[in-house]
């Protein structure tokens, strides 16, 4: 709502619990009588908790109902669920292509109304910079020197943590000067806390909390690594995006559609997922090789801005909507 409003959006607010049945029928009306109200032709919804109230208001009013789905996860759960999925869809939006894969096999939804299309940034609003990078690292109490392996994620089994700390008590054996920057935080976090102690690496991991300004955090990060596990819902997550756009090389697990981030062996590598000896090999060959992390990391920007920018993304969405609305005047 907030970046709604600062872009002189009009925004219609609705009822905070959508889990009455007064509240639902409230915003189904409201949302109705206000496509009716201005002739809007796509009512485009996001989530769980507006996926079914978005779709009955589209047909009640006589608009296209389009759905994204931006975690690995069932659409389909009950039978207002299979209703909704088959009558009151037009089309799905899905971030990646085993996000589509699910929909087919689990759900039932036909291939024909999904479409992947993933996720954009804007790479102008990211900047890798020397004195950023100088500050940044001395609030963290890190060396100019340090080799930094990065990640940002909540502290929930789903995100790997815990095969990212082994895999970085394998690789401080042999290096001494490599720091584990984790920013978050969550339900396991005192529990990756005390696993770092009991790793003997607390002295070399920084538990550094919520980060407001993420710039600074990919500033002061040599390597990130996303280290995700298949049953949590990761799909294509922003956070590598970021980490693209900063030109640093990645490390992420064959989850989701992240093995459509990273060109295996080219912008970083791909793992397997729960295998810390896999991220702690590609981890010795990136902290081993100055060259090589940055010629990866060159290589990352540049695969950010061919493939996965906002403007690719808004295009790709733009002529999804126009085909929709072309083929709904045709067969009326």
């Amino acid at each position: 709502m907030k970046k709604a409003l600062e872009n002189s959006l009009e925004v219609i607010p609705l009822p905070e619990n959508l889990t009455n049945i007064i509240s639902q029928i409230t915003a189904v009306r409201t949302i109705s009588d206000y496509v009716k109200k201005l002739g809007i032709n796509i009512v485009h919804t996001n989530t769980s908790k507006d996926r079914t109230i978005g779709a009955i208001a589209a047909k009640l009013s006589g608009a296209l109902h389009i759905t994204s789905c931006h975690s690995l996860e069932s659409l389909r759960h009950n039978l207002t669920h299979i209703i909704r999925n088959s009558y009151m869809t037009d089309a799905f939006i899905a971030d990646g292509f085993s996000m589509k894969d699910l929909l087919i096999k689990s759900d039932r939804i036909p291939e024909e109304k999904i479409y992947v299309i993933h996720n954009g940034i804007n790479p102008d609003d990211f900047k890798r910079e020397a004195d950023i990078r100088y500050s940044s690292r001395k609030c963290l109490g890190i060396n100019e020197n340090d080799i930094v392996i990065g990640n940002v994620a909540r502290f929930v089994p789903f995100k790997g943590h815990k095969y990212l700390l082994e895999a970085f008590h394998k690789l401080k054996i042999k290096y001494e000067n490599v720091k584990l920057l984790l920013v978050g935080s969550g339900e396991l976090e005192a529990e990756l806390i005390d696993s770092a102690n009991k790793l003997k690496i607390a002295d070399k991991v920084i538990f550094a909390g919520h980060i407001e300004d993420l710039n600074s955090f990919y500033n002061a990060t040599d390597i990130y690594v996303q280290p995700s596990l298949n049953e949590g819902g990761e799909l294509f997550p922003y956070t590598v995006l970021y980490a693209m756009a900063h030109a640093i090389p990645v490390i992420v697990t064959d989850s989701g559609d992240m093995s459509y981030m990273v060109e295996n062996g080219v912008n970083g590598y791909v793992v397997k997922n729960k295998s810390s000896d896999e991220i702690s090999d590609k981890l010795r060959i990136l902290v081993s090789d100055t060259v090589k992390r940055s010629s990866m990391g060159k290589a990352s920007y540049r695969r950010l801005t061919e493939n996965f920018t906002f403007e690719i993304m808004y295009s790709n969405t733009l002529s999804l909507y126009n085909s929709l609305l072309q083929k709904e005047q045709l067969t009326n």
